[in-house]
């Protein structure tokens, strides 16, 4: 008899010690992201703002994060990886191995979501070019199934909200880019 419950209580803990499969490891790190990003719901938008260490100075007075800068953050503090500090440098890098392209159809918490004038986010930035038409203007964080974590401008902070890419095309004036970066995730990037 002790023998049995010896051998259930040690069956029991080695089955504890197994790891989890990849894809349940993988999508902890969105989770991650996430969970991370929700701790800085509050914290005021800054131009410039954000960097691996967290919030910081940007362009403008004050402290915080922008769209892009929040992105940084995140991503470095869970993934361990250095990724750009704009929005547009982001989903450009992806194409030097940074991060894999996710079908909007796909996302999952912890992707990001990129926006342009236009919705063609080829060009990455042309920022006072007279074709500025399609620089990619603004990033989020997909926090769940219809929400996003977003640093939205000057005056107003990192908020969750919500907005759907599959039904909502547009986020204000831009058009969301027609794939999504996942940079927590290294398998094969190819579509």
């Amino acid at each position: 008899m002790h023998f049995s419950v010896a051998l259930v209580a040690f069956v029991a803990t080695a089955w504890a010690l197994v790891p989890a499969p990849l894809e349940e490891r993988k999508a902890d790190k969105g989770d991650e992201i996430v969970k991370l990003a929700r701790k800085q719901l509050g914290v005021d938008y800054v131009l410039g703002g954000g960097n691996c260490q967290g919030k910081s100075t940007g362009v403008k007075p004050g402290v915080g994060f922008d769209c892009s800068g929040l992105n940084e953050f995140v991503v470095c503090k869970v993934v361990g990886t250095k990724i750009p500090g704009q929005a547009w440098s982001q989903y450009i890098d992806h194409l030097k191995g940074s991060g894999r392209v996710i079908k909007l159809a796909d996302i999952e918490p912890g992707d990001m979501l990129y926006f342009a004038n236009g919705g063609d986010c080829t060009k990455g930035s042309n920022y006072g070019a007279k074709d500025e038409q399609h620089t990619i203007k603004h990033t989020v964080i997909v926090s769940k199934k219809g929400k996003v974590i977003t640093a939205p401008k000057t005056g107003d902070v990192v908020k969750e909200i919500d907005y759907d890419p599959v039904a909502d095309h547009f986020y204000g004036n831009y058009k969301v880019c027609p794939h999504a970066i996942r940079f927590w995730d290294d398998v094969d990037k190819k579509m």
